[in-house]
Formats: structure tokens, C-alpha cells, sequence
């Protein structure tokens, strides 16, 4: 029963929504009669409760409203949704392990949560119902991939060759996103000598789009560390904080983090000014621990000598989400490696190191070895020990930025970003050894959708190479997800 106690939640929610109860009535853990008369809908992708717009029966009094669901009834609080006001319309707090008798769910309004222990209701074979709901989880993850329940019909070289030719146009919208961004980087810089304003974002119209440039107009070096900036902060961001990343490099931009942010000490001097930037930073009087205290109070301090000269917008707290990541990868993780980048591409020669990288190391795995290292970043400071304001980390972290992201920067950043300068200077043997790079390349993934998809169409082994790994994101996104089977190479099948 003890290995039980750690269901994961995702299958704690199949049990849920499939009502997979025993016959008979349910109860709260007051005693209090509970009937449930529509479990809701599932809350996927968002912060909140698990399940929204449920109706419930308690005692004879209908409610609607959410319902969260947990391993353990004293993970309301250690989630914090006591804090939260998200959760403030939750009904029915369901949990699976009474880990403490004496625990009651409250909400940030001061509202006491209906709760149901779960494991007490369900059918007394637990392990049966365990593995079903893990069946049940696996369906509810496929329903994108409608060629898992197809018999494919298709050759194992045309599935190849489908995926390679998918994987490389990923790569160019890559590199077309990173061009197009140039030009404007260009631009702004352009409006920004002419007009001595202190900071210009202007969207431009279709014919800068269209309008010719030639290799001088890149060969201003900060347009390609400010472009390599913007997009280190947007991979960090992984695909819930990219946004919000990119518009903070944007707000900061090098102009300003140039001009205002000393050489000397600059990793403790910009990580206050980030932080502050950013909207994390919490007021004093929320802060309980003394030694986050102490760094709100450099934050707040530190950033009174650059608020002057900020012309930017402070972000807002809300934007930047947290849930349902792991402690390594909360935006406050990645903002401290982040800075650390920031200096390592001003002052330590970032994108010279990974060219010379690139252009003399020809055996490919050293190569990309290499490229990794470079962008890897450990761990030290504040956010060494601590992963939230309020969240102590309960073993120090090696890193800030690990293997498995910098290898995910190196395939989506680095090599496109070296593509687009060879291509504008034209250098032909770095641009044609990038692709020779890409399309051999070997990197690890847990990114459960290639997976899947991989062994929908009967290709399990090759997530593990790069171009295919890209290919399957890119058929998932435009194929599969879209329900474009019939334009698909691998899903259409003779006749249809």
C-alpha cells in the first residue's frame, strides 16, 4: 500500500473523471453526504484547479465550481494553493493519502474545502484500478495521434523520409524567425542613431519585409548578440515562460544593460535588476525567511540607482507561470542562469567561443560536446539553495542551466543562429557542415509526445536523433494535431 500512496496525480484524475468509485454513497471526510453530479472539465495546460465547471451534491446542497486533486490532503498547502487565489472557487478538494488526520484544506478567503479521501471509495482491487487508470491516462494522452489506432500502411523509408523533410523545414522557420527578428533588430538600431531615443520597438510593415539587405547591414556585432539574447531568454523559457522571457530581454535590452549595469560584480548587480524587473520579487511583508528578506531588501535597494534611467515597463507577476513544472525548471531557476549567460555573451566572448567551437571541431559529438558546455551554467548565489521566494530547494542545485536544456538551446538556437550568419556572409562551408551537423546529430529526450508519436507510426529509436526528434514535433503540430491525415505521407492510406 505504501508504493500506492505515491500515485501520481494524472492518474488520480482518471479515476476521477471516469467515476471509477465503488457502488454506494460517498462521503466527505467531515461525514458529510456527497454526491457528485458532473465531475467537470479538465484543466490542462493552465494554472488552477484540476478540474473546472464541476456540480456537486453535499448534503442536499447543490455547488458548482472546481474540483483540485492531490496525492496527499497536505498537498494543498505545500502546493500553496492556500495562498492562491486561483483557488479560491474550488468545491471538492479530492486527494488519494490522509497524510495528516488533523489537516483541513483552507482557501485563501479563509474558506474551509469539502475534501474526499479517494482511496476509500474506489473498488477494494486498488492495483487493478491503479493500472487501469494508467490505461486510461495513455488514451487521454493519444487522442492527438489518431495513427495509434491505425494499422499503417506505409514504408519504413517513406515514414523517414516524410519525418526528415518535416524536420528540416522546422529547422528553417528557425532560422527564418531568427532573420526576421534580425531585420528588425536592425532597424530599431537604425531608428535609434537617428533619433537618440532611449528605447524603440517598432513594427515594421510589409515592405521592410520584403526590402533587400546586404551583409554590411549585419556587421554591427551587438545586432547579433542582441538577437542572441532575445533567444537564449526565450529557450529558457521553455513553452509556458517563452513569452514572457522574450519580452524581458526586450524590456532590458543590451543598450540599456550596457550603459547602466557596471562590469564589475555585474552577475549580483543584474540578477536584482531582472529580478525586480521581472515582477517576481515579492513584497517584504510576505517574506518570512531571513535570508530571502535580506535579498528582497538588495533587490529593492540595488534597483533605486537604475530605476532613473529605465524606460521600460516593469512585467507582471501573473504572467509568469509555474505550474505543473519541476523545481530546475521554474522561471526563477532559469532567470539567475540566464544572467550568467548574459555576461558570458558581453564579456566572455559567448558567440566568438562558439563559432571557433563549431568551425575547428569536425567530429560531430565532440563538436556538440562543446557546444553544450558553453552554454551550461552552474549553480551558485542565492538561487543555489532556493527555487522560489519562499521555497528552499532541499538539495543545492548543480545548475542552473543543465545538459538536457543546453542541448535543446544547442539544436534550436545555436546551430540555426550559426546557419543565419553564414548565410548572410556568405560562408558556405559553415553553412553546409550545419546542416550536415543537424541532420546527424544525436540528442536525449523526455519530451512524452515524440515518444508517443514515435511509436504510434512504429519508430521508437529514432526520437533520438535530432532532425527526427524535430520531424515528429513539426507532424504533430501541423498534422496530427490538426487532424490532416489525409495530407499527411505517413497517415493517408490508398484510396482514401
Amino acid at each position: 500500500m505504501s508504493n500506492l500512496n505515491k500515485i501520481k496525480e494524472k492518474f488520480l484524475y482518471q479515476i476521477w473523471l471516469n467515476k471509477k468509485f465503488l457502488n454506494g454513497k460517498l462521503y466527505t471526510i467531515n461525514n458529510d453526504e456527497l454526491e457528485i453530479l458532473d465531475v467537470g472539465e479538465r484543466n490542462e495546460g493552465q494554472e488552477g484547479p484540476d478540474f473546472k465547471n464541476a456540480r456537486i451534491m453535499i448534503s442536499g446542497i447543490k455547488y458548482i465550481g472546481d474540483v483540485e486533486i492531490d496525492t496527499n490532503i497536505s498537498d494543498w498547502a505545500r502546493h500553496e494553493h492556500n495562498k492562491n487565489e486561483k483557488y479560491n472557487s474550488v468545491i471538492l478538494h479530492v486527494f488519494f493519502n490522509r497524510d495528516n488526520k488533523d489537516f483541513h484544506p483552507i482557501s485563501s478567503s479563509g474558506r474551509i474545502i469539502p475534501s474526499l479521501n479517494l482511496s476509500q471509495f474506489i473498488d477494494e482491487d486498488l492495483r487493478k484500478i491503479i493500472r487501469e487508470a494508467i490505461s486510461l491516462e495513455k488514451d487521454h494522452r493519444l487522442k492527438g495521434i489518431p495513427c495509434q489506432y491505425k494499422e499503417l500502411q506505409t514504408t519504413v523509408d517513406k515514414k523517414l523520409t516524410f519525418l526528415r523533410e518535416l524536420g528540416l523545414r522546422r529547422f528553417e522557420k528557425k532560422c527564418n524567425k531568427l532573420y526576421q527578428r534580425l531585420k528588425e533588430i536592425y532597424l530599431e538600431d537604425q531608428l535609434h542613431s537617428s533619433t537618440k531615443e532611449p528605447s524603440i520597438h517598432y513594427t515594421p510593415d510589409e515592405d521592410f519585409y520584403n526590402r533587400e539587405f546586404k551583409a554590411s547591414d549585419f556587421k554591427n556585432e551587438k545586432l547579433w548578440m542582441q538577437l542572441f539574447y532575445e533567444f537564449v531568454f526565450e529557450a529558457l523559457g521553455y513553452s509556458k515562460n517563452k513569452d514572457i522571457f522574450r519580452r524581458l530581454a526586450l524590456e532590458l535590452d543590451l543598450d540599456f544593460v550596457l550603459k547602466n549595469i557596471p562590469k564589475e560584480n555585474f552577475i549580483e548587480q543584474a540578477e536584482y535588476v531582472y529580478f525586480y524587473v521581472s515582477g517576481l520579487t515579492p513584497k517584504l511583508n510576505e517574506v518570512e525567511d531571513d535570508e530571502v528578506k535580506n535579498y528582497v531588501k538588495k533587490i529593492n535597494e540595488n534597483w533605486k540607482r537604475y530605476q532613473p534611467n529605465f524606460r521600460g515597463s516593469i512585467l507582471e507577476k501573473s504572467k509568469w507561470h509555474f505550474f505543473q513544472l519541476k523545481p530546475q525548471n521554474f522561471p526563477t531557476i532559469r532567470l539567475a542562469g540566464g544572467v550568467r549567460l548574459l555576461y558570458e555573451i558581453l564579456y566572455n566572448n559567448l558567440l566568438g567561443r562558439i563559432m571557433s567551437a563549431f568551425e575547428k571541431i569536425d567530429i560531430t559529438s565532440q563538436m556538440i560536446k562543446t557546444l553544450k558546455s558553453l552554454v551550461v551554467v552552474n549553480a551558485d548565489g542565492f538561487w543555489k539553495n532556493y527555487f522560489h521566494f519562499n521555497k528552499r530547494a532541499e538539495v543545492p542545485f548543480r545548475h542552473f542551466v543543465g545538459l538536457s536544456r543546453s542541448e535543446e538551446i544547442v539544436v534550436n538556437l545555436v546551430l540555426p543562429f550559426i546557419k543565419v550568419l553564414s548565410d548572410i556572409f556568405g560562408k558556405k562551408k559553415n553553412s553546409a557542415k550545419v546542416m550536415a551537423v543537424y541532420k546527424t546529430m544525436m540528442q536525449t529526450t523526455d519530451n512524452q509526445i515524440a515518444i508517443d508519436l514515435a511509436n504510434a507510426i512504429q519508430l521508437p529509436t529514432i526520437v533520438h536523433q535530432s532532425i527526427f526528434y524535430q520531424g515528429l514535433i513539426e507532424l504533430f503540430r501541423e498534422y496530427c494535431s490538426k487532424k490532416k491525415c489525409k495530407q499527411c505521407e505517413i497517415g493517408i492510406t490508398p484510396g482514401s
